[in-house]
């Protein structure tokens, strides 16, 4: 059970590594990763071990090296971004819609590189897709050990897509019980401060909101959209490193103007107020009363 704790740890280090690559300040770096670590749902998450935790980890893992290949244009790099991503996919297979996203920055960053060279294309390409390859066939191989086929994932018929997307949009980002901006307000501002990240670094900040939309609108329509009995939004949780990274313009601003200072360091109080309430009582003891009371969900 303390499995979580390290990687949560690792994720927040990773954000203070990802922010300094994209040329922000040591002190907006940290900032960002203690927001991260102590305003989000990431803190509760590390009790526990569900596995959107260890998928957020692997994605950031993944987008890290790949701004290292840009920076420093190494082969390790694409193999270590695969890895990241191939990590994500063992964790939770859903994850694989991260991968054209991934994919199609490492692309651009070899067409920075080496314009229409593609010979030069094939080795970063090559290395990035072999772990992502061995995750599929380690699943496939899991599969095949448990239910007989690699193909079957142990999921019923009855789960599926049965939600209207709507109300499951509305319920993982603004319904009372369940809404991520009632238990992460500290990203209320991240969201504010995307356009101001996606002008100083356009293909980073598109990355991050691919990935975010991604995640919601696979699990808006999924129906058990809430993840049963949990702390939050829990499927959001692997985006949570991700919108981290959209406060480092926040932060940046508020070191220039009080009154931007002010909103944000109240978003944060907030914010770690609602943690300290995730991690000081057991959740379940709530959900049980509301099973008690109303029924399943």
């Amino acid at each position: 059970m303390l499995t979580n704790g390290a990687i949560t740890a690792l994720t927040g280090v990773l954000v203070y590594l990802l922010l300094r690559r994209l040329r922000y300040s040591y002190g907006v770096s940290l900032l960002a990763a203690l927001a991260f670590g102590l305003g989000t749902m990431a803190w509760p998450y590390a009790r526990y071990l569900f596995s959107e935790s260890l998928a957020g980890l692997g994605l950031l893992l993944s987008f890290y090296f790949l701004v290292r290949l840009r920076d420093e244009q190494d082969l390790p790099s694409a193999l270590w971004a695969g890895a990241g991503l191939g990590i994500a996919m063992l964790a939770r297979l859903n994850n694989a819609i991260a991968a054209p996203f991934l994919g199609l920055l490492l692309l651009i960053y070899l067409y920075r590189q080496h314009g229409r060279d593609w010979r030069k294309w094939i080795g970063p390409v090559a290395l990035f897709g072999l772990p992502v390859l061995a995750a599929l066939a380690i699943t496939g191989w899991y599969n095949w050990l448990r239910f007989g086929s690699p193909l079957t994932t142990g999921y019923l018929a009855q789960e599926n897509f049965a939600t209207p997307f709507f109300e499951g949009l509305y319920g993982l980002t603004f319904s009372p019980g369940k809404g991520i901006f009632w238990y992460n307000p500290i990203l209320l501002a991240a969201l504010i401060a995307w356009p101001a990240l996606f002008r100083r670094h356009r293909a980073e900040a598109l990355l991050i909101a691919a990935i975010v939309l991604a995640n919601l609108a696979f699990y808006a329509p999924w129906y058990l959209w809430w993840a049963g009995h949990a702390w939050g939004p829990r499927f959001l949780v692997t985006i949570l490193p991700f919108a981290a990274l959209s406060l480092a313009p926040a932060l940046e601003a508020a070191g220039r103007r009080r009154p931007v200072a002010l909103i944000l360091g109240a978003l944060a109080i907030i914010s770690i107020g609602v943690q300290v309430l995730g991690v000081a009582v057991d959740f379940n003891l709530y959900l049980e009363e509301i099973h008690a009371e109303l029924g399943l969900y």
